[in-house]
């Protein structure tokens, strides 16, 4: 018994750390959530309860980049899935919804890539809330 307590300790302080290590603990520059899909991070925003701003930064969280760069978001919920429509601006992409989708409890799910180098799908839990 005593060795399950030891492994299973030991692996929530390996999972803590690797999520610390990639900055998700830490509020991004622009005060969203942080998340890294790849060579790069990702930080989202609620916009006024209509969408989402979603900037992705460098390795350091700075330099937000859309140019060479896509955004592909969706809102996972217990009973739909809803893809959401991105359009790019100079150093962030918005990635529109509707408040009733933005603020019930669910999944925010964003495949992206930034500046030709691809992401895995990371995942956001809903509603946002500022920090």
């Amino acid at each position: 018994m005593t060795k399950i307590k030891i492994i299973t300790g030991f692996g929530i302080y390996l999972w803590a750390f690797s999520i610390f290590a990639h900055g998700e603990n830490q509020i991004g520059q622009n005060g969203g959530k942080i998340r890294m899909p790849g060579a790069y991070h990702t930080e989202v925003l609620d916009y006024q309860g209509k969408g989402f701003k979603i900037y992705l930064l460098d390795i350091s969280f700075k330099n937000p980049y859309t140019m060479n760069s896509k955004v592909n978001a969706k809102i996972i919920s217990s009973k739909s899935e809803k893809v959401l429509k991105c359009y790019s601006h100079p150093d962030h992409f918005y990635c529109k919804g509707s408040s009733s989708e933005i603020d019930q409890e669910g999944i925010l799910e964003i495949i992206s890539e930034r500046n030709g180098s691809k992401g895995m799908a990371v995942k956001y839990n809903l509603p946002i809330k500022e920090n």
